[in-house]
């Protein structure tokens, strides 16, 4: 497919044999004609037989856009296929979730006619052998007015999902800000939707569950956690930090909002951090080291309490180790 569409949705796709014929369906059983959107399915270096079930629906529909590739992790591919598509508007559907049947019709208008930059829906969780027979009922559909981003996230940011499974973007809007997904890191997603958010001029939210998130169990999200789990989770809060310091300086409600939801984050992460050995402790903190001036902006406005405890004195070395980055800092800064 050469020619500009209106919706582009990337699946990246790594052993999900299993899942690809009830996504790939839900994909096609939609109310638009297929000249108005692509699927893009990249293949991300899968050792099963996703690449054969790839292939017989490439046949089959003229709009997929089948990309092999060895593995390079999530964040690449969705990058690449962002870099890839052609249509006007972006969506994302992991390829062992699904979406709601004719549904595009609907969310595509939505963009269209007020000129959206970002469309914030709802899901469905559905876990692993739960029965399917009560997976839906009628529901009630209600949206907020549009805001600009850095409203909307004032007055719905504890209603926003993390995932951009159910967002739908305008592409100008990550193209023109170059905003895309962390590489080669686990928890690639941190903060991705608070940014577009944030950059948006016209974002809306929308109460319907168009999309369902399969919770599978044993899945890498919820494998046992190693030292790089730890590293690429600090190190996405520490990111988000610093892009929120430099774009709410001059709003403080906005800043208070966003600050609040740092320091929460981290401080759950400093507590999972308790049950690693000491050297990874040290290795971990040290990041947190040389990243001062973003720990110092989640911590402003704490208390001497809240910056030293923040629930970790339970470890006097992490306690320690927090007043030392603290007490190194405000020095530093105050020289």
């Amino acid at each position: 497919m050469d020619k500009m569409c209106l919706l582009s949705i990337i699946v990246p796709v790594y052993n999900t044999e299993n899942y690809l014929i009830r996504c790939f369906d839900s994909l096609f059983n939609q109310d638009i004609p297929l000249n108005d959107y692509e699927v893009i399915i990249i293949n991300d270096g899968s050792r099963d037989n996703s690449s054969d079930i790839i292939n017989v629906y490439q046949k089959k529909y003229d709009n997929i856009i089948f990309i092999n590739q060895e593995n390079k992790g999530s964040g690449i591919v969705r990058n690449v296929g962002i870099k890839q598509a052609k249509g006007s508007y972006i969506m994302f559907v992991d390829s062992d979730d699904w979406i709601e049947h004719n549904c595009l019709k609907f969310l595509l208008k939505s963009m269209i006619d007020e000129n959206l930059d970002l469309l914030h829906c709802d899901k469905i969780c559905i876990a692993e052998n739960s029965p399917k027979n009560n997976i839906k009922e009628e529901y009630k559909i209600n949206s907020t007015e549009i805001y600009n981003g850095p409203e909307f996230l004032k007055s719905h940011f504890d209603k926003i999902a993390p995932e951009p499974c159910i967002t739908i973007f305008k592409k100008s809007l990550l193209k023109n800000n170059n905003l895309y997904y962390r590489e080669s890191v686990f928890y690639e997603d941190i903060a991705f939707n608070y940014k577009a958010i944030m950059l948006s001029n016209k974002v809306k939210k929308i109460d319907y569950p168009f999309y369902y998130y399969y919770l599978r169990f044993g899945t890498n999200s919820r494998n046992k956690l190693t030292l790089k789990h730890y590293k690429d989770k600090i190190m996405g809060y520490i990111e988000a930090a610093y892009f929120f310091q430099e774009n709410t300086s001059s709003d403080i409600e906005l800043r208070k909002t966003i600050i609040n939801w740092l320091y929460l984050v981290v401080k759950s992460w400093l507590h999972s951090c308790l049950s690693l050995s000491k050297n990874d402790q040290i290795y971990l903190f040290g990041i947190l080291k040389q990243n001062s001036a973003a720990l110092n902006y989640i911590m402003d406005g704490r208390t001497f309490k809240e910056r030293i405890s923040v629930g970790i004195l339970k470890s006097p070395f992490l306690a320690f180790y927090i007043f030392h980055i603290f007490y190194i800092y405000n020095n530093t800064k105050n020289v």
